[in-house]
C-alpha cells in the first residue's frame, strides 16, 4: 500500500492553489471570523487544503469560495469538512461550477447518518446560510436540501437563483416547510414555470408565515396560470411583504388575475414588481384598477419595461391621482406621450404621499420632458426622474438652436450666390 498524501498547510511555496497568501498571512486570516476568498482560482484542490485546515478551527464563522472555479470535486471536499466543522455559520459556493453531484454531497453534510467505522455519526449543526447561486443544480439538488431543512432546522436560507431547479424541486418544499418553516430557498432566475409555482404556493399557504416573507421570483417562466396561483396566495395573505415577479411573461391575462385578487382581500404587499411582462396597454389598465383601489400596504410598484404607450400610460396616471398610499413608482422605459403628462399633472402638483416617479425613456421629446420637469417643480415635495438634467435639456436645445442658425446661414449664403450669378 502506498504511503498516504500529507495534505499541507495552506500557503506553501509549491501550492499554486493557495499561495497567493504566505503562511504567516494564512494563519492571521485563519484567526478571524471572517474568510474572504472569492476569485482566487482554488479549484478542488485548494478546497481540500483549505478545508483541512478549517476542520477543526475555531475563529472562522463565515467563508466566501465564489468564483473559484471548484466544480463538483471542491463541492465534495468542503461537504466533508462542513461534517466536522461546528463554528462556521454561513458560507458562499456561488459561480463554482457545481452541478448536482457536488450540491447533493453539500446537502449531505446536514443529514444524521451512521458511521461505518463505528464512531458517532458527524453531521452540521451550525450553518444557517448557504449561498449556492450561479452552478449548475437541478431538481435532484433542491431534492436533497429540502430533506436538509427538514433535518437541520438552524438552517435558515439557501439561495439556488440562477441555477436549474424545475418545477419538480419546488413539489419538494412542501415536506420541508413542513418540518422547517423558517428555512426560506431564494428561487429567483431558475425555470419552475406556473407548475412550479402552484406547488410553492401550495407549500406556502399550508406551512409558510414564519421565515418567508419574500416571494422572489424573477425570470422563472411564469405566465397567468402562476401569477393566478400567486394571487390566491396573497388574498387575505398575513405574512408576504415582497413579491418580484419581473422578466417573466405574466401579460394582460396574468395581470388581471393577479390584479383581481391582489383587490378581493386585504394583504400586506408593500411592494410589487412586475417589469418587464409584457403587459401592454391592456395589461396596464388591469394594473390602473389596482393602483386606483389603493391597497392599504402597497407602498412601492414597479411596472417598467412593458411595452406600455400613451394610452396605457394615461390610464396609469389617472389612476395614480386615486391612490393615497404608493410612495414610490416606477413607470420606466415604456412609450407615453402628451396624454400621459397631462393626466400625471394632478397627481404630481398634489402629491402628498408619492415622493418619487421614475419615468426614465419614457418621453421621447425634449418639450415633454420640459412639461413634466415643469410640472414637478411646483410640488418641491416629489422628485420626478425623467433621467435628464436641466444641463442636458438647455445642451440639447442649444444644440437644436445652433443647427438652426446653421441653416440660416447655408440659406443665406445660397441667396448671395444667386444673386452673384444673375449678375455674371
Amino acid at each position: 500500500m502506498g504511503k498516504k498524501e500529507k495534505i499541507p498547510a495552506p500557503g506553501a511555496k509549491t501550492d499554486k492553489y493557495t499561495n497567493f497568501y504566505s503562511k504567516s498571512k494564512w494563519k492571521g486570516f485563519l484567526s478571524k471570523p471572517v474568510l474572504e476568498l472569492a476569485g482566487r482560482s482554488i479549484e478542488q484542490r485548494g478546497a481540500l487544503i483549505i478545508g483541512n485546515a478549517l476542520a477543526k478551527n475555531r475563529m472562522v464563522t463565515s467563508v466566501d469560495f465564489s468564483h473559484n472555479h471548484m466544480g463538483d470535486g471542491g463541492a465534495i471536499e468542503i461537504a466533508q469538512i462542513l461534517k466536522v466543522n461546528e463554528f462556521i455559520q454561513n458560507i458562499n459556493l456561488s459561480h463554482n461550477d457545481i452541478t448536482d453531484v457536488g450540491g447533493i454531497a453539500l446537502a449531505s453534510s446536514f443529514i444524521p447518518c451512521a458511521n461505518p467505522t463505528g464512531q458517532p455519526a458527524q453531521w452540521n449543526r451550525s450553518i444557517y446560510y448557504m449561498n449556492l447561486s450561479c452552478n449548475q443544480m437541478s431538481d435532484d439538488t433542491m431534492l436533497a436540501f429540502s430533506n436538509s431543512a427538514a433535518c437541520h432546522r438552524e438552517l435558515s436560507k439557501v439561495d439556488f437563483s440562477w441555477n436549474n431547479v424545475g418545477p419538480q424541486g419546488t413539489k419538494c418544499l412542501l415536506r420541508s416547510m413542513q418540518r422547517n418553516p423558517h428555512c426560506s430557498f431564494v428561487l429567483s432566475a431558475n425555470v419552475i414555470g406556473d407548475e412550479g409555482v402552484e406547488y410553492l404556493c401550495d407549500a406556502w399557504r399550508r406551512y409558510g408565515g414564519k421565515g418567508n416573507s419574500s416571494l422572489q421570483l424573477f425570470r422563472n417562466d411564469i405566465s397567468k396560470n402562476g401569477a393566478d396561483a400567486i394571487g390566491r396566495l396573497i388574498e387575505g395573505n398575513d405574512f408576504i411583504v415582497d413579491i418580484n415577479l419581473s422578466c417573466n411573461t405574466l401579460g394582460f391575462k396574468g395581470m388581471q388575475l393577479l390584479g383581481q385578487r391582489f383587490i378581493a382581500a386585504k394583504n400586506i404587499v408593500r411592494y410589487l414588481n412586475v417589469s418587464n411582462n409584457m403587459l401592454g396597454d391592456e395589461g396596464a389598465e388591469e394594473m390602473a384598477q389596482l393602483i386606483a383601489s389603493s391597497p392599504e400596504s402597497l407602498t412601492k410598484l414597479n411596472i417598467s419595461a412593458n411595452d406600455i404607450t400613451d394610452k396605457g400610460g394615461a390610464a396609469l396616471a389617472h389612476a395614480l391621482g386615486k391612490n393615497n398610499n404608493l410612495i414610490i413608482v416606477n413607470f420606466s422605459e415604456n412609450t407615453f406621450g402628451p396624454k400621459t403628462i397631462d393626466a400625471l399633472s394632478e397627481p404630481i402638483r398634489n402629491a402628498k404621499v408619492l415622493k418619487m416617479l421614475d419615468v426614465r425613456k419614457c418621453l421621447p421629446t425634449t418639450e415633454l420632458k420640459q412639461q413634466i420637469m415643469s410640472i414637478s417643480n411646483e410640488n418641491p415635495g416629489i422628485r420626478v426622474d425623467t433621467g435628464v438634467s436641466d444641463e442636458d435639456i438647455f445642451g440639447e436645445m442649444m444644440g437644436k438652436i445652433t443647427e438652426h442658425m446653421q441653416k440660416i446661414l447655408e440659406d443665406e449664403e445660397k441667396g448671395r450666390n444667386k444673386k452673384k450669378k444673375k449678375k455674371d
